[in-house]
């Protein structure tokens, strides 16, 4: 059993959710920032939008365009993030959401972690900030 403390996991959730978003879209976000909050992994993605999504975001068709594309990426990725997410934290994955802001160019990704992570966190978090993985 690895023990890591709860910033270097964020990390790795960061440093995974940028490399797969270079993956998938072909640019990375300007800023990844990961919390993990009890049982929820909440994911913060800044100036995610591509030069041509952030043209196309001026008229209101290109919106609802940008948006219908980036949630079927999303759709389409939601396993391999699932993957991320279970392999740093080796805990299942109850439930994921994804949304992107055309408006103020940024995207969050949230996910729920089954309660034996919780049970897991009470015990361990409360004195020491690490995590056993």
């Amino acid at each position: 059993m690895k023990v890591r403390a709860k910033g270097q996991v964020e990390a790795q959730i960061s440093e995974a959710v940028t490399e797969l978003e270079r993956a998938q879209v072909g640019t990375e976000p300007k800023e990844v920032k990961s919390y993990i909050i009890e049982d929820i992994v909440v994911i913060e993605l800044k100036d995610v939008l591509t030069p041509i999504e952030q043209e196309l975001t001026k008229h209101p068709e290109g919106v609802e365009l940008v948006k219908r594309c980036r949630a079927c990426l999303l759709e389409r990725a939601q396993n391999i993030f699932k993957e991320i997410i279970h392999n740093l934290l080796n805990v299942e994955i109850v439930a994921f959401y994804a949304d992107i802001s055309t408006k103020v160019n940024e995207g969050s990704i949230i996910f729920t972690l089954s309660e034996l992570y919780l049970k897991m966190l009470n015990r361990s978090l409360k004195k020491k900030e690490v995590i056993k993985t």
